[in-house]
């Protein structure tokens, strides 16, 4: 058994504005023969090159829904986004988005 592989994390919109803007975390394009997938959302202040170091919120624990909406991050800067792909086996992997928050 594989991990999933080939996705990606987005978070929309790219910038916003701390108080009023709601985000959207994504999780797509994931490949994998044992489906379906789950997926969980997560984030963090500080840049995406700053790899998976930090302390990461839980947005959502394990889901069927690809999209968790109307996230308010309530700090300035730059923030990172993680959503994590499993399959029904329990294989999982991740990917990392940046939005900037002003």
């Amino acid at each position: 058994d594989e991990p999933p592989t080939g996705g990606r994390c987005r978070i929309f919109p790219a910038v916003g504005n701390v108080s009023t803007t709601s985000f959207r975390l994504s999780s797509l394009d994931w490949e994998d023969d044992d489906l379906p997938l789950k997926h969980r959302f997560f984030w963090r202040q500080g840049p995406v090159s700053d790899g998976m170091n930090g302390t990461w919120k839980v947005l959502r624990t394990w889901g069927m829904t690809d999209t968790f909406t109307n996230v308010l991050f309530g700090q300035l800067g730059n923030v990172t986004g993680r959503a994590e792909a499993r399959d029904s086996l329990g294989s999982s992997t991740s990917a990392l988005a940046q939005a900037s928050v002003v």
